[in-house]
């Protein structure tokens, strides 16, 4: 039976607000029911039964009684129960989710008396039918809005934040978090969120949103808290400044130390050593720091390593490269390639090249680059002492013929086959011609 049906005319219905709900008997995913199922129908209710005030509605007791000691009732919430959070009607074990301030919850069905904060009213049910539920009191309030229709009997206003609907102060006063101010410019008291936004209430404690500090140098991003009672406080963002050589993006511009000015020389100096010029550069969190190179002892590198000018002067004449170990070019060293000698740098030559200065005892000059063991220079053939290679070697007649000796003081230091005579070695058989290496050799003779 529809409840304008169970009640006569006991009821008057009065046109307060606007409060969109689901119908118990369908639902969508917002929450709220096609406009010809709900309409905007928010009545008060005013019931003369000539009986106390518990009657059932709908099959659903009044709860909105206090205990006679005055004190509050803590009951939990169950699911789908009062209070419980809520997306859709079906969520709701009343079948009905209601819009808070604090977002969607089930709400009940009701006779009179809700709970404090909520008020009884009429809402389209089935049409022509009506449903008693209990509502938030000013419902609307910050609600997101573009014009008054959207409040629910209060008003769109704009604030820090965007239009956010605002109700007329009631006489009970405000809801928690809200407090009543006139409205200087037309005399009328409305419900104002005590943090001065709608995006800071109870709910959002803690909850951060970005922030800014700005000056002359520019602009700095950060993060700033709500306190219900204040707003958002505490921006955490930098103080815009003059960029600095410090690793530090000091003026928010998104680039780190981007400094721009006139440069500045320094140099580097080693003492005994060389002084090195450059300039001064910025190396982050390391401050200004100069990048000439350290001063060092020049070294053959084709670099000027002690920064005086000149490259490798330690190592050439003029602009060649002379040195026994750089000879000609840098590392040609002249002690290596020559064994048994001793070679030098020949700066004569062009390009200056490595030649043999002396050779090692037992070994004689055969050219500028080569020394032989002195050995190979017995038995040469000759005809005066000048032929012979080897100092102090003589040219000796022989049973052969005339060949080279080699300077000795004993037959040690003579080669097998050789004897020390007169200061020479010559060979035991007295001719050259006839060795170790010749045998069976023949030759023409007389008797």
């Amino acid at each position: 039976m529809a409840l304008n049906q169970r009640f006569g005319s006991v009821f008057v219905l009065l046109l307060v607000s606007s409060i969109w709900l689901t119908s118990a008997c369908g639902s969508s995913d917002s929450g709220v029911a096609p406009a010809d199922v709900i309409g905007s129908l928010d009545v008060d209710v005013a019931l003369d039964t000539g009986s106390p005030q518990s009657a059932d509605i709908n099959g659903v007791e009044d709860q909105g009684a206090a205990p006679e000691d005055g004190g509050a009732v803590d009951v939990p919430v169950e699911p789908g129960g009062f209070g419980w959070p809520c997306i859709e009607n079906s969520d709701c074990d009343s079948g009905y989710c209601v819009d808070t301030v604090d977002g969607p919850v089930c709400t009940k069905t009701c006779f009179e008396d809700c709970p404090p904060g909520f008020a009884c009213r009429a809402v389209m049910n089935t049409y022509p039918d009506v449903v008693f539920i209990c509502v938030p009191v000013g419902g609307s309030q910050c609600l997101s809005c573009e014009g008054d229709f959207e409040c629910g009997g209060g008003r769109c206003a704009e604030g820090p934040d965007g239009n956010f609907c605002q109700i007329a102060c009631p006489e009970s006063g405000c809801p928690e978090g809200f407090t009543c101010n006139e409205d200087t410019q037309t005399g009328l008291e409305w419900c104002y969120p005590k943090s001065g936004t709608c995006t800071c209430l109870d709910h959002q404690i803690g909850e951060e949103r970005l922030c800014q500090k700005s000056n002359d140098f520019g602009t700095c991003y950060g993060a700033e808290t709500c306190d219900p009672n204040q707003g958002f406080v505490g921006c955490d963002a930098l103080e815009p400044l003059g960029e600095d050589c410090d690793g530090i993006d000091n003026d928010c511009n998104g680039v780190v130390d981007d400094l721009l000015g006139p440069i500045e020389p320094c140099a580097l100096s080693v003492e005994g050593v060389g002084s090195c010029g450059g300039i001064k550069v910025c190396k982050g969190t390391l401050g200004w720091v100069c990048d000439a190179q350290s001063p060092e002892v020049e070294t053959c590198n084709l670099n000027d390593d002690d920064c005086d000018g000149s490259v490798d002067e330690d190592f050439k004449t003029g602009d060649v490269y002379t040195d026994d170990n750089h000879c000609g070019a840098c590392n040609a060293s002249c002690s290596l390639g020559f064994p048994n000698a001793t070679a030098v740098c020949d700066a004569t030559k062009n390009p200056p090249q490595c030649v043999v200065e002396s050779c090692d005892p037992g070994y004689y000059q055969l050219n500028q680059y080569q020394c032989v063991p002195d050995t190979t220079a017995l038995c040469q053939p000759c005809t005066l002492d000048e032929h012979c290679v080897v100092d102090g070697a003589q040219c000796l007649e022989l049973e052969d013929g005339t060949y080279c000796g080699k300077p000795c003081e004993n037959a040690s230091e003579c080669p097998v086959g050789y004897g020390c005579d007169d200061g020479q070695c010559r060979p035991e058989n007295n001719a050259c011609s006839c060795s170790a290496t010749s045998t069976n050799l023949s030759k023409a003779c007389e008797v």
